[in-house]
């Protein structure tokens, strides 16, 4: 027999008690959360954020043939394996934001056919057509679709995938996995930043 507030907890009484318990310690964060809340929702593809990109770096892609910008704090990793003439690059920054680049020949395709496909456990999905740099692009912007585990904790990773046509037969993919909403809202501003280089 156990005792809650002086009073004596038997059987079924208990069971319910312990079960609740249960529910709220495993729906309760425990410690630190990444660089803001576990509940915030992701940015809107469109509009772009308003942010002051007047700091970050300029990265020239010449095997691409593009230059962006992006906050200093990502750092390039090359790929350890290249099949054929795959062309891309990979950004990361601590402790677990990711974006990679990658170039696919796609003769005036038709976006919509090769974005991501939308999957039931993306929480705040959004996407729009958007011209950059006078080249069309194709923005979706989520969380979920993966977890970030950080001491002890599990949440839905944010991300950014875009399309951007950056020529009558390459197709510029980008995408990102990311801890915060607010290194989701810098990818969405480094896209507005990509232009063609010659």
């Amino acid at each position: 027999m156990s005792t809650f507030a002086g009073e004596s907890l038997k059987g079924e009484h208990l069971v319910k008690i312990l079960i609740a318990i249960g529910i709220i310690m495993s729906t309760t964060p425990v410690g630190p959360i990444i660089g803001g809340q576990a509940s915030d929702g992701p940015a809107a593809a469109c509009p772009p954020p308003q942010l002051d990109t007047t700091t970050w770096k300029t990265e020239y892609l010449n095997t691409i043939g593009i230059r962006l910008n992006l906050p200093r704090r990502y750092k390039g990793k090359g790929w350890d394996v290249k099949i054929g003439s795959l062309r891309g690059q990979s950004y990361e920054a601590e402790p677990f934001d990711v974006i990679h680049l990658e170039v696919e020949v796609a003769k005036d395709v038709n976006l919509k056919s090769k974005k991501l496909i939308r999957q039931a456990d993306y929480i705040g999905y959004t996407e729009c057509n958007e011209g950059i740099n006078g080249r069309a692009a194709l923005i979706q912007s989520f969380r979920g679709g993966g977890i970030i585990v950080d001491a002890g904790r599990q949440f839905p990773s944010y991300h950014v995938e875009a399309l951007w046509q950056f020529s009558s037969e390459h197709l510029l993919r980008i995408s990102s996995q990311l801890a915060t909403r607010q290194s989701q809202e810098e990818v969405l501003a480094m896209l507005r930043t990509l232009e063609v280089v010659r």
